[in-house]
């Protein structure tokens, strides 16, 4: 429901910020403080749920982001729907920590890749829906405001009307930036790069399907194509990633991005059916780079650390989806809508120069060493404990969470 919600309203965001006339500018940094509030929820949530409680917190956020949607119809000017964007990625933390760290509470061990591996296709293929909803009404009124609300008030009830015991703990600690550069700096990079392109897609993409001139049911299913293409490349790529060195599995997707990036180019692509594979592609590309790069960073990692690094690399994540945005506004604005795709092709290409550099400066690690890939979301350090490899980081989380003298640094 929350996803169902939330995907489709990043998209009639920036079609209605069209309408209402809002530069190409101020609607890529209206939409970058949704990242600025995530950033900001992943800080300060934790601390509200070992407060207040899993229901009680996942009540409060989900009624004021489900408010804040319909002030979107009421109040608009860019100001305004920066603080409700802010708003929105703020609440989005906050009621995914509380069901992934339920999901993280019942999950057997050796169910866990599972449960993780489901709740990713979930979160991927309800975002997707969501995009066909565009073609229900227009954006320019309130329904499709409406309907975002009421989906968000939906979900509140399952969590609200469980009997069940709420979780224990969440995840809190968070390795050093500096440190988790040296384990892995090529997963970093990927993990900032990720943020830069996929942010830059979730909020700009149907603001670009517009401006090329798309009618708006077209919009809907090119935005579907998008997401979609993430889904169902993310395991490939993950497999692929796990039979040889990952960096050179990021080297071929910043191959394939720069490919697809300089087709959207290509005079008279957005008149033509090309347009939706295209789109295809370019998410089946995209999307997967922060798993492949969370992937990377913990065949680095030693036990106890997967949850830590996953909770700083997310931040990484986050200040790359807050600078997409903007960069790919500003480029659209000079270059014309398919700037969007010019900004994925300097971001892959400079992921991939790096991947290719690193490459001589460390040796791939022995296959037998290397951990599984199981894709994981970006959304809270509690789905990263979902993670087969992270069952002594609950632990220890657990402890120290029953034990308040425990040292935490």
């Amino acid at each position: 429901m929350l996803n169902l919600g939330l995907g489709l309203q990043a998209s009639i965001l920036g079609l209605r910020a069209e309408s209402e006339s809002f530069s190409v500018q101020a609607i890529g940094a209206v939409m970058a403080i949704y990242y600025v509030g995530f950033i900001i929820g992943s800080l300060k949530i934790p601390r509200l749920v070992d407060k207040v409680g899993h229901i009680r917190t996942f009540s409060v956020m989900a009624s004021l982001a489900s408010a804040s949607v319909l002030l979107h119809a009421v109040w608009i000017s860019p100001w305004s729907w920066a603080l409700f964007r802010g708003i929105t990625g703020f609440c989005l933390v906050g009621m995914s920590l509380v069901v992934e760290s339920w999901l993280n509470e019942k999950a057997r061990n050796e169910e866990r890749g599972a449960v993780l591996s489901i709740y990713m296709m979930v979160l991927l293929g309800s975002t997707a829906m969501g995009q066909l909803l565009l073609t229900v009404a227009s954006t320019d009124g309130y329904f499709l405001f409406v309907v975002v609300s009421v989906l968000l008030s939906l979900a509140l009830l399952p969590l609200a009307l469980s009997t069940r015991p709420t979780p224990v703990h969440v995840p809190t600690k968070r390795m050093r930036f500096g440190a988790l550069m040296e384990q892995s700096p090529v997963g970093v990079i990927g993990a900032l790069a990720s943020g830069c392109m996929s942010g830059s897609f979730w909020t700009l993409g149907a603001v670009f399907a517009k401006r090329i001139g798309l009618a708006p049911e077209a919009i809907g299913v090119f935005m579907f194509c998008l997401v979609v293409g993430g889904l169902f490349s993310t395991w490939p790529i993950g497999r692929l990633s796990d039979r040889m060195d990952r960096r050179f599995v990021l080297i071929i997707q910043a191959a394939l991005i720069l490919l697809i990036s300089v087709a959207m180019h290509w005079p008279g692509v957005e008149n033509s059916s090309w347009i939706y594979p295209l789109a295809f592609l370019a998410g089946g590309a995209v999307l997967p780079v922060y798993a492949v790069s969370v992937a990377l960073v913990n065949d680095q990692l030693k036990h106890g650390e997967f949850v830590p690094a996953s909770a700083t690399l997310l931040l990484v994540y986050g200040i790359g989806a807050t600078l997409g945005p903007l960069l790919a506004s500003t480029s659209m604005n000079f270059l014309g809508p398919t700037g969007l795709f010019s900004l994925t092709a300097v971001v892959a290409l400079c992921v991939g120069l790096y991947a290719a550099y690193r490459l001589t400066i460390r040796a791939p690690l022995p296959s037998e060493e290397l951990s599984a890939f199981i894709p994981t979301p970006r959304t809270t350090a509690a789905a990263y404990a979902l993670h087969p490899d992270a069952e002594e980081d609950t632990a220890e989380e657990e402890a120290t969470h029953n034990n308040p003298s425990t040292d935490k640094l």
